[in-house]
């Protein structure tokens, strides 16, 4: 329903309306304990002791939310049992002297073997620093705190002793940083003397004597030889020498001393072909043509010439052609 008026306006919002009736307060409960002149008023009075051997009796429980309940150790309304004795908290293990020594005892080790690790690992990188002995270690009241020293590559660092004191020992060391500095002398520029080459040193090859150059002449050569003076002496007797000891190249079928004799007369021209020929080459053909104009049958397989053996003293270079010892005399013939 609508608080509007009879012709549908609001009320008067100022309207004053009778105030409320005051609600008198609720009763207490009956099962709180008495408060004011009800309560007792000595609560911190002294209970006179009991007499005899009449044990205390439990006051009987008033049943409300604050009764504190039957008694420790026995059943609801009185009877009980004994209270346990009171046992006092056991201390934190770190407190009790056994582990706290311990424990203090494994961080004095702990510091001494980080320290000696140090210096052992410094002693191996550098050569020249030399370890020392671990100092012996002062139990005191306190703990100890040790610094490391710091050590470089170029630095020698010793360990100073430790000082105990009756509060505690701090040990300190310095580090000494040295700096090079390396100065660069550049030499000065000089300028060089120009180069001179040398020329180079010529050495004239060692002169050699070709056996034809020894030999001489052909001429030359069979007139020292002892196996062959019949020859010369006939070459000389026939005015033959200039054949033998000209420019122009001869092949000389010489005759031994065998083959010859004082009384043999014979054409020094049947014994001479032209140009220089070897022994192998004049034993490829048939025939050779001769200087007096006839003609002289090869025969390769029996090493012949005009029908006389050549000897092993064959092929031998002179300047003006080659000569060849036969065992006999040639016979020629007409072209």
């Amino acid at each position: 329903m609508s608080d509007r008026g009879p012709q549908g306006n609001e009320p008067d919002p100022t309207e004053v309306f009778p105030p409320l009736r005051d609600q008198p307060p609720p009763p207490p409960p009956s099962d709180l304990p008495p408060i004011g002149a009800e309560r007792d008023p000595d609560p911190t009075r002294v209970m006179p002791p009991t007499t005899g051997d009449v044990p205390t009796t439990a006051m009987p429980s008033s049943g409300g939310p604050y009764d504190p309940g039957p008694p420790f150790g026995g059943p609801p309304g009185g009877g009980g049992g004994d209270e346990p004795p009171f046992e006092p908290e056991p201390e934190p293990w770190y407190r009790q002297p056994g582990p706290l020594a311990a424990l203090i005892a494994g961080g004095a080790l702990l510091v001494i073997g980080i320290i000696a690790l140090i210096v052992w690992a410094g002693g191996d990188d550098d050569g020249d620093i030399t370890t020392p002995s671990t100092p012996p270690v002062s139990s005191t009241s306190t703990s100890t705190t040790a610094v490391p020293a710091s050590t470089s590559s170029t630095t020698t660092t010793t360990l100073p002793e430790t000082t105990t004191s009756s509060s505690s020992t701090t040990t300190t060391t310095s580090s000494t940083s040295t700096t090079s500095t390396t100065t660069t002398t550049l030499p000065p520029t000089t300028t060089a003397a120009p180069t001179t080459t040398a020329a180079p040193t010529t050495t004239a090859a060692p002169t050699t004597t070709s056996p034809a150059v020894a030999n001489g002449t052909a001429w030359d050569w069979l007139s020292r030889q002892d196996n062959l003076t019949e020859f010369a002496a006939i070459v000389l007797s026939s005015n033959s020498v200039g054949l033998l000891d000209g420019t122009t190249e001869y092949t000389v079928l010489a005759p031994d001393n065998d083959a010859l004799s004082p009384d043999d007369s014979i054409d020094v021209g049947d014994y001479l072909i032209p140009d220089a020929i070897s022994s192998q080459d004049l034993f490829r053909s048939t025939s050779e043509p001769t200087q007096s104009g006839q003609v002289v049958e090869v025969n390769g397989a029996n090493q012949t010439v005009g029908g006389a053996v050549m000897t092993s003293q064959r092929d031998v270079p002179v300047t003006n052609g080659v000569v060849h010892v036969m065992n006999g005399l040639i016979t020629t013939e007409s072209p």
